[in-house]
Order: structure tokens, then C-alpha cells, then sequence
């Protein structure tokens, strides 16, 4: 392997299931140092994703093939991918630590508000954060979903409907909805920009409402498992993606959520700040940050929630959320 730890376990798993807790992508350098471990979860007749290409089944002599982004995108339909079980062992347990320790130290010295609003505000020409925005597509509920999309197209925000109404991207939403999420994303980094907002609108069905009210983190997460190494190479030597509390050697990313009401949003475009919705969790706001570490291919992913109250915006960290692994 190219760090230098043994292999752990390959699996095969579907295109769009999450990479579980533990495991990551394998590279191609991996599949061919480990060929006859992967092969034998493989079928004859396999083609699976990687990181940077994809891999054949013995029946196609079990070669790699390296891909970019784009073409990895474009091969989707092979349906599958390698993983591997890596954990990262103790480096990447004293890489946590150093990034939660400056990250703590960082975030004590913030200015909640200031942080907060930043996200919340609209000023036309200068709006740092870009926007994705995710809906319910159903003009059964109210038309929901045509209004917004021709708003988001006017205002050049970019939109991810969560579900789809006609046959085959009815049953993959998923998936289309996680490449739209990629490429959303992909497109931001390769700018050097590191600030993201989602934009969540209520209403719709309730298929809509429980894919809302679950913490999106995991979607980032997933994210970074499969581009990890597009998105740092994209930020590397970028001074903006490398604050002073994110270790050397690294890059980090910022996403900011919120749920909003689709009058709340129209407002937002005319200078007016948008106006969060309590989710399940009972938080307004949340702002998770990804460092990246590219010599080890390391992630910390952090979580901390903002809730507005006595008129300020005010840090929850005692029920912020912290995790690590590889991609």
C-alpha cells in the first residue's frame, strides 16, 4: 500500500451504498499490489470503481484502468466499488487529536455571530459561500419544486432536488441526487473556494421530510471517501484552504445547513438574512469542517451546532460531533 500499512479486508459493495465506518476506496496502486486478494471478491466478469480508475475481474485479466473525476462519473453504471478495511492505527489517531486541539483553540476565539451570519446573508457580487440548495421536486405539493428551480436558476444558486417523479431517476433519486451532490462540490473546491451552504426548503411530501430531517453529514462524509484525493489536490497551495489551526500538509472545507421556508429564501436574495427553522436535533445552524491531510490520506470531520437564542447566535459545543478515518 502507498502508506505503507498492511491491506485489510476487500469488499465489494453497490456504486451508491455508503462506504461503512472503518473502511475506504481502494486506489488503483492498491489493487495491483493486492490483485489476489481483490480478485477473489470479485466475479469473472466484475468491473468495479476505485478512487482513481477502475478494475477488471479475472475474466478481463484483472487489470487497472486510471480515470479522472469525470470519466469516473461517466462510468457509473459499472455499479460497483472496491473497499478496504483501514482504520489509519495510531497516525491517524494523533492527526485527530492535533486537529481537534487547534480546532478547539480556534473556535474559543470566534465570534459566534459573526460566524454564523456570515452564511446567513445575502449580498449579490460579493456572497462568498456558494449554494446548494436541496428540495422536494413534487408540484403536487404546491409546486414547490418548479418555483425554486427557476429561482435558483435566475440567481445562478446551484439546486439538488432530494427525489425525482419519473420512472427510472424516481427509483435511483439517490444516486443521481449524490453525483448532483459531487459535482456541486467538486466544482466549488477546483475554484479554491472552502465555504459551502445547504439550503434545505420544508414542505413536500414526507418521504422529503424524513430525508431532511436526517443529519446530512454522512453525505459529506461519503463525499470524501470517494473524491478525497480530487479535493485536496484541487486546494493544495491555495492560501485560503489552510488556515493557521489546520496542520501542515493539509487543506479544509466548511459547510454550513440550514432548513428554511421557500419565502424565507426569496427574501434572501434581496438582501435579507435567511431565516433558519429548528431541526429534529432542536439546533438552527450547523457547520461542519473537513480537514483533509494528503500524505496519509486522512479526514477529520467536525460537527458543531449554533442555536439562536436571546437574540445571538450561540455555540452548542458540548453536543459538537467528531470523526476521523481514510480516504
Amino acid at each position: 500500500m502507498g502508506n505503507g500499512r498492511p491491506i485489510g479486508k476487500v469488499k465489494k459493495i453497490k456504486y451508491m451504498d455508503d462506504i461503512p465506518e472503518g473502511y475506504k476506496l481502494l486506489t488503483g496502486r492498491e489493487f495491483l499490489d493486492n490483485r489476489q486478494a481483490c480478485t477473489k471478491v470479485m466475479t469473472e466478469w466484475a468491473i468495479c470503481l476505485l478512487t482513481d480508475g477502475k478494475c477488471d475481474g479475472p475474466g478481463y485479466g484483472a487489470k487497472f484502468t486510471p480515470l479522472s473525476h469525470k470519466q469516473r462519473n461517466e462510468n457509473f453504471g459499472v455499479g460497483e466499488m472496491l473497499i478496504v478495511h483501514d482504520e489509519g492505527g495510531a497516525d491517524l489517531s494523533s492527526f485527530a487529536r492535533a486537529v481537534k486541539m487547534e480546532y478547539d483553540k480556534e473556535a474559543a476565539k470566534l465570534d459566534s455571530n459573526a460566524l454564523v451570519n456570515m452564511y446567513l446573508h445575502y449580498v449579490k457580487g460579493s456572497y462568498k459561500p456558494f449554494i446548494l440548495v436541496s428540495s422536494c421536486p413534487g408540484d403536487a405539493h404546491g409546486g414547490v419544486h418548479s418555483r425554486v428551480k427557476k429561482y435558483c436558476a435566475e440567481q445562478k444558486w446551484r439546486f439538488a432536488p432530494v427525489q425525482f417523479e419519473k420512472g427510472r431517476e424516481a427509483d435511483e433519486w439517490k444516486r443521481l441526487w449524490k453525483l448532483q451532490v459531487e459535482e456541486f462540490a467538486c466544482n466549488v473546491v477546483a475554484g479554491g473556494k472552502v465555504n459551502m451552504l445547504e439550503v434545505k426548503i420544508t414542505g413536500g411530501g414526507a418521504g422529503c421530510a424524513a430525508e431532511r430531517s436526517q443529519n446530512m453529514a454522512q453525505w459529506w462524509i461519503d463525499w470524501i471517501k470517494r473524491l478525497g484525493a480530487d479535493v485536496f489536490q484541487d486546494l493544495q497551495g491555495k492560501s485560503q484552504a489552510s488556515p493557521s489551526w489546520c496542520p501542515p500538509g493539509s487543506v479544509f472545507i466548511q459547510i454550513g445547513q440550514v432548513i428554511v421556508d421557500e419565502s424565507s429564501l426569496t427574501k434572501f436574495a434581496s438582501g435579507n438574512k435567511l431565516e433558519p427553522q429548528r431541526n429534529e436535533e432542536g439546533f438552527d445552524f450547523e457547520l461542519h469542517s473537513m480537514v483533509l491531510n494528503g500524505k496519509n490520506r486522512f479526514w477529520v470531520f467536525i460537527t458543531e451546532p449554533f442555536i439562536f437564542k436571546g437574540g445571538k447566535w450561540v455555540r452548542k459545543s458540548d453536543e459538537s460531533l467528531f470523526s476521523s478515518g481514510t480516504y
